[in-house]
């Protein structure tokens, strides 16, 4: 839902300002579309493979790697921290 939302607001801000600056609508913008949002797809699609290959392991595996990471964790003191994906500024955004 998140990658959907973000779509709209990088395709909108491509689109708009190609029609308030009369180009046409053609190849070239939808391909300035996709190549901004496509990194962040492609990091989400391989995460979410990640994520189903490991239900496939036996259980024995899927024990330590649940299990490992937290206690040296735990005894490391360290926390986990996610990269942040960049925000999107809705240039054309109206709040009703």
């Amino acid at each position: 839902m998140n990658l959907a939302i973000k779509d709209t607001f990088v395709a909108a801000n491509h689109l708009l300002d190609a029609l308030r600056e009369d180009r046409p609508l053609d190849a070239v913008v939808f391909q300035r579309i996709q190549d901004e949002r496509q990194p962040e797809v492609d990091r989400v699609q391989a995460g979410q493979t990640r994520a189903g290959q490991m239900v496939l392991k036996p259980p024995g595996v899927l024990h330590l790697m649940f299990t490992l990471p937290g206690a040296v964790m735990a005894i490391a003191g360290k926390k986990m921290q996610g990269a942040a994906e960049p925000a999107i500024e809705p240039r054309y955004f109206i709040a009703w």
